[in-house]
């Protein structure tokens, strides 16, 4: 009879052996291979990575092409100051504001100023003009991409200041006289003569006045005779019309190069010129005022350029070229 008991036992150590170092060498193997793996990518990353350095990366909120459009600007004019306005251009984050003096053209313009802005109605005011002076504006839009055309230019004069709007108003002023002369007795008595005075303002070849004669001072009827002389000076003025109770003369002899003043419109800048007890007053008003002005004064705009007169009794008188 053959003993196994003693071979059992030693295939049972066998398997143990077996198993523990199957436990051991598994995971020696799976990291071998994970190394082994590495090794064949990181020149991989390694490559991807030096690409990436080299590619810069784009930011995603700049615009890649400048605006197409220029600004559509509006110029508000006035004495010291310049006011520009233009709705938003669509992809622009900034507008540049642009300056040339008188007849200047874009290449000599120069900045003065920009706007960063994302309202519709955009607004940049100028603050360094200089009165009387003329100026050409243009705006051009850009964005993180360059700029956009410029806009069309658009040119202008500043407002003159009052002092100077009331001196050329005192230099065209001269004092008039209107002679009403009555004869009574059917023409066997001497004359008289009743003098009344005014200024009158040169205004193109006419002169202006608020001395206004009715028609009954020179009514004549069969027992007196009356008629009027207009004279400035010792010169003899005619008589054109009379026009919303103000007297238009003309001076026959009156030479052309004596300062005169241009009809007009009314402006946001008007000046009210007029004489009180031998002194010269003004006054600057806004809008279109016609009540409670001096009698007898005239009324200029921001360029200097005449847009009425009020009559004797202050009501305002409106003069247009179909006037002169």
């Amino acid at each position: 009879m053959i003993d196994i008991s003693h071979k059992r036992a030693w295939t049972r150590w066998h398997y143990v052996i077996v198993a523990s170092a199957f436990v051991v060498l598994l995971p020696l193997a799976f990291f071998a291979g994970w190394l082994a793996d590495l090794s064949q990518i990181r020149p991989v990353l390694t490559q991807l990575g030096r690409v990436q350095q080299k590619t810069p990366a784009k930011p995603l909120s700049v615009s890649q092409e400048p605006p197409g459009a220029s600004p559509q600007i509006h110029v508000s004019w006035g004495k010291s100051k310049v006011l520009l306005t233009w709705s938003r251009v669509p992809g622009a984050s900034k507008y540049t504001v642009y300056r040339a003096e008188g007849d200047l053209g874009f290449a000599q313009a120069k900045i003065i100023g920009q706007v960063s802005q994302s309202v519709r109605q955009i607004e940049f005011a100028d603050l360094s003009v200089t009165p009387g002076h003329p100026y050409t504006y243009w705006v051009a839009a850009a964005n993180g991409a360059g700029m956009g055309p410029p806009s069309t230019g658009v040119s202008g004069r500043t407002f003159l200041s009052s002092a100077v709007i009331a001196r050329s108003a005192e230099q065209a002023a001269v004092q008039i006289q209107a002679h009403l002369w009555s004869q009574g007795g059917m023409g066997l008595f001497s004359p008289v003569d009743h003098v009344k005075k005014a200024m009158a303002f040169r205004i193109g070849h006419v002169l202006y006045t608020s001395l206004y004669l009715p028609p009954s001072a020179v009514h004549s009827n069969w027992l007196v005779r009356r008629w009027s002389t207009w004279t400035q000076g010792h010169t003899r003025l005619e008589h054109v019309k009379s026009l919303d109770r103000l007297a238009v003369l003309r001076n026959p002899g009156m030479s052309s190069k004596a300062p005169s003043l241009q009809l007009g419109s009314l402006s946001r800048n008007n000046v009210v010129v007029w004489r009180h007890n031998g002194h010269w007053q003004y006054q600057s008003f806004a809008g279109t005022m016609t009540e409670g002005l001096p009698a007898g004064a005239i009324v200029l705009n921001g360029y200097s350029q005449v847009c009425g007169m009020t009559n004797a009794s202050g009501q305002f008188v409106a003069l247009s070229s179909s006037s002169n």
